[in-house]
């Protein structure tokens, strides 16, 4: 779910995710039926009743369903954004000490520089505490958008 730092298209962007996003697969629609707006706003087995941030995915074409090129496109633009420090303190305890852990092992990874490192914000992947892997979503038990599930990296 998370872009590269560097500035490559949208195809190798999509490419890194191994799903081929932006060929056939991409294309799909992201639901039966299809929609032309799609609400994510939960994540599941999360400890907030809420997504902190929740993801309004409409169709790149007004005549045509949301693909999972449109769900990615949005999930990777909100999970890239930095998280502020007054947001992260509304978090618990807890929890920002699971996303600061996410953010140190996220910036041990591959082609992260020192000097990257020390200007590098938290960001609303780290939120994620490490489970990036994009598993899918159904509608939300609330009856209101859809509830998104991810897992660990494989």
């Amino acid at each position: 779910i998370s872009p590269s730092d560097s500035d490559t298209s949208d195809s190798e962007e999509y490419s890194l995710l191994g799903f081929g996003i932006s060929g056939p697969n991409g294309a799909q629609p992201a639901t039966y039926p299809g929609v032309s707006e799609l609400h994510i706003t939960m994540l599941a087995d999360d400890t907030l009743p809420r997504l902190p941030w929740p993801m309004i995915v409409r169709s790149h074409h007004r005549s045509l369903p949301v693909t999972l090129r449109d769900v990615f496109q949005v999930c990777l633009k909100n999970f890239h954004e930095a998280i502020w420090a007054a947001e992260f303190e509304m978090f618990s305890e807890t929890r920002r000490k699971q996303m600061l852990g996410a953010y140190w092992n996220r910036l041990e990874g591959p082609g992260w520089s020192k000097r990257a490192v020390e200007t590098e914000p938290i960001r609303r992947l780290d939120y994620l505490c490490g489970r990036t892997h994009f598993r899918g979503f159904e509608p939300a038990p609330d009856g209101e958008g859809f509830m998104m599930f991810v897992g660990p990296s494989v």
